[in-house]
């Protein structure tokens, strides 16, 4: 998170490179704490130094170097306040002391020494700059600066107030500002207010419940609003002089962090993904239900109405609809944890915050579905079809439902599921039974499609943590478990017994191909296979590979290539090192698969889904990584294997594709006299499942021929299956004998220097060869070919004897 790599077009080169596409990841992996406006310019600032411009209006967004972010020191201080006059100078204030101005728009940056000297190490809070270069900033330890001369001195105001936190300050033209300050002790909300610009403060206690520290103040007019813990928003009409408290209005468990204003209506924002608005100046308000689900640091007015807003997980979004629906401006750092994959265009992905996102054109654009009022994290999702679907994970034992791709969703509710335990797996056997397992050795059981769940399993210890499940059939189930036990069940649940797989290290996923060839993945990159049925330790077998970072997900594509994905083996993940592995052996020995880098963010892969052709590759920091299956073999049609007697001139080969791996960009046609030189003889292309072999160009396919054939589906991105697969069909035709014909009757008459040949029709023919030759037991030479029953020979030369031959050909 601490190593933002600026150049982005990296990503986009890098991909050519790889069969994978780096269909996202996070654009900045940091928490945004501030928010800044001037002119279409927006500034965002957060944790370890992350500072994010936009010069259109908020729709694009780049890094921007400055003092709190030195990679070469590996040293990176919070941004918690941005202020700028112009679109040229502004100034930033954060941890140790952090104060830095800039006068060339954020090109370049200075921290003066005179700031240095009155602030220390202070966190600084807040900022303000005003046009004539006053600038205020207040922080840790009760500390307000001011500079008279855009910033080239400073000293102290409010002495006396140190043993407080100030968190936020503004200040208006007429001289009234205000200090946000930190509830104190003993505990007593309060601020700081000034009507001379500064150079007094006066300490106000405010009578508010529970006394909420207060985080940001705003003034708009003679409106002064206050933003508090514990849900509070307070706010005056009179410059300060009497206030109104909103105990509470953003839950008593919420933060409020900020709040903007045009004319009467405003909106507050804070953690918990809480939006507040008011349409009458604060004299009443109500609670949003959105779909945002981070939390909310700041907002702000776009010049067009609509809404701007940062907070965690790097998230910069918009709102055109008065703060109901938000979108990402950029990808956020949200954690993603599953991929369920119904074919090359349909997937949902589920994820911390709440995040379900839903793709229809395999990646493109990515759709965010919310279930009102939930912030949870996903851990696991199951879609029967493109409408049908379940999601859960750390949901308080909830498990929610949807039959309509989620625009909607009801919810079913496994009672004694306190919020510390999550269900981390869904695994439908068919369509009626299906099975969730998780924390507290939870093992929850479907069998009416979904619709009721109840808890089996109940020797299965309370102290064990189920991180996975997979299940052959209806009654033989698997979990993983931690300190590398695998439970097994016989009975559908009812009754297990386990065995451990190699070390202590937790089990992380399993996956059967069949009922004998199976794989699991653990911690620590261990690797282990079975070919046995792994029913007892002995049947899981090390694998080869050299992963030593903690291996998350593992499945099986259609054509028998075990996958699996984890944390990256190079140094805090930053690199791909062993991260994506492919296994053609049923997982007795795995090789690196390589994919695009990541230009800032640690490689964590925690998921690896197939289906449809197509393989998706979820990880934290909101990375997604997908490619094409391999197509799978065709299966050959007509004509069928070994006919005899095709009539050459009639010969149209057909197949049809498989209903697994790839959709064919088009399909390779093989042709030859024998299996050796299939690849060698004649090849034709075609996007169409039948090929007319007598049509194509250059192929004589004679009478009383042998020819073998085969077809080779070719993907978008020319992937062929492996044509030494047992499933690859070579098949073979013979070609009718040629009909023997009557000799034609021939007539031979001299006309001055050249001869006339005719005859009569011959039944069958369809051509008649003309030959010629100077003596009647020598070579006879091809004269011509033709469909007439004469011939004129103008220039016979010494060819005296003649001969002609009908044929069908």
């Amino acid at each position: 998170m601490k190593k933002l790599i600026l150049v982005m077009t990296i990503v986009l080169l890098c991909s050519m490179a790889f069969a994978w596409d780096l269909i996202r990841q996070t654009a900045f992996p940091t928490n945004f704490y501030c928010l800044e406006k001037i002119g279409n310019t927006y500034w965002a600032g957060g944790y370890v130094g992350a500072v994010a411009k936009s010069t259109d209006n908020g729709l694009t967004w780049r890094f921007v170097e400055t003092p709190a972010y030195n990679a070469s020191a590996n040293n990176y201080k919070d941004v918690w306040d941005i202020d700028f006059i112009n679109d040229m100078q502004g100034i930033l204030v954060g941890d140790d002391g952090l104060v830095a101005l800039t006068n060339d728009g954020g090109a370049s940056w200075t921290w003066p020494q005179s700031a240095q000297n009155i602030i220390g190490t202070s966190r600084m809070y807040g900022a303000v700059y005003f046009p004539d270069g006053r600038i205020w900033i207040c922080g840790y330890d009760g500390k307000i600066g001011y500079s008279p001369d855009f910033g080239v001195t400073w000293s102290l105001q409010a002495q006396g107030v140190t043993t407080v936190a100030c968190y936020g300050i503004s200040m208006n033209e007429s001289g009234v500002g205000f200090v946000a300050l930190n509830k104190g002790t003993p505990s007593q909300s309060k601020i700081l207010r000034t009507t001379n610009f500064g150079q007094t403060w006066n300490l106000i206690n405010l009578t508010v419940t529970d006394n909420p520290s207060f985080n940001k103040v705003r003034q708009f007019g003679n409106k002064v609003v206050l933003c508090g813990d514990k849900g509070c928003i307070s706010y005056s009409n009179d410059n300060g002089v009497n206030w109104t408290h909103y105990y509470g209005a953003g839950g008593t468990g919420t933060s409020m962090r900020d709040v903007v204003m045009e004319g009467n209506v405003g909106y507050a924002v804070g953690r918990n993904a809480t939006i507040i608005k008011t349409t009458d100046g604060w004299a009443t308000w109500q609670l949003l239900n959105h779909n945002a689900t981070v939390y909310i640091e700041g907002i702000k007015f776009r010049n067009d109405g609509s809404l701007l807003a940062c907070g965690w997980q790097g998230t910069l979004m918009l709102s055109t609809d008065e703060g109901i629906t938000w979108e990402d401006l950029v990808p956020n750092a949200i954690d993603l944890w599953q991929a369920d994959v119904l074919d090359a265009n349909n997937w949902y992905i589920v994820g911390d915050k709440g995040t379900i996102l839903r793709t229809m054109d395999g990646g493109h654009t990515l759709i965010k579905k919310n279930i009102s009022g939930s912030t949870s994290l996903f851990y696991t999702c199951y879609f029967k079809n493109v409408n049908e679907g379940w999601v859960t994970g750390k949901t308080s034992g909830n498990i929610y439902h949807t039959v309509n791709g989620g625009d909607n969703w009801s919810v079913f509710t496994i009672p004694g599921v306190s919020s510390a335990k999550a269900f981390y797996k869904i695994f439908f056997v068919n369509d009626q039974v299906g099975y969730i397992v998780g924390l507290g050795g939870k093992v929850t059981k479907t069998t009416d499609g979904g619709e009721t769940w109840f808890t089996v399993g109940d020797n299965i210890s309370t102290s064990a943590n189920l991180y996975c499940t997979y299940w052959k059939n209806e009654l033989n189930g698997y979990a993983g478990s931690g300190g590398g036990v695998l439970y097994i069940t016989n009975d559908g649940g009812v009754t297990w017994s386990s065995i451990t797989v190699g070390a202590n290290a937790n089990i992380r996923d399993i996956y059967f191909r069949d009922a004998n060839n199976g794989v699991l993945v653990k911690d620590g990159g261990e690797i282990y296979y079975t070919t046995t049925g792994g029913n007892t330790a002995a049947s899981w077998l090390a694998a080869t590979e050299q992963a030593v970072g903690h291996m998350m997900s593992v499945t099986c594509d259609h054509n028998g290539v075990f996958w699996a994905a984890g944390y990256s083996s190079n140094p805090s993940q930053q690199g791909n090192s062993w991260a994506l592995l492919k296994s053609f052996d049923n997982g007795a020995t795995w090789q690196e698969e390589g994919f695009p880098p990541l230009t800032f963010n640690p490689t964590q892969l925690t998921n690896i889904s197939t289906g449809g052709g197509k393989l998706v590759v979820v990880g934290k920091n909101n990375v997604i990584l997908a490619q094409l299956e391999v197509p799978e073999h065709v299966t050959l049609i007509s004509p069928p294997d070994n006919s005899v007697g095709l009539d050459p001139n009639n010969v149209i080969l057909t197949w049809a594709p498989s209903p697994y791996g790839s959709v064919a960009a088009y399909y390779g046609v093989y042709i030859a006299p024998d299996p050796e030189t299939l690849f060698d003889y004649y090849y034709f292309e075609t996007t169409e499942t039948s090929f007319n072999l007598s049509a194509a160009p250059g192929v004589n396919l004679g009478y009383g021929n042998t020819w073998y054939w085969a077809v080779l589906p070719v993907n978008e991105i020319m992937d062929t299956p492996d044509p030494n697969s047992d499933n690859f069909m070579i098949w073979r035709f013979t070609t009718q004998a040629q009909e023997t014909l009557e000799p034609p009757s021939l007539r031979i008459e001299k006309v001055n220097n050249q001869i006339k040949l005719s005859w009569d029709a011959v039944q069958g023919a369809t051509s008649y060869k003309i030959f010629g030759a100077s003596d009647p037991y020598g070579n006879y030479t091809l004269i011509t070919s033709t469909t007439s029953l004469n011939y004129i020979i103008t220039n016979p030369g010494n060819m005296q004897f003649f001969k002609v031959i009908a044929t069908n050909e």
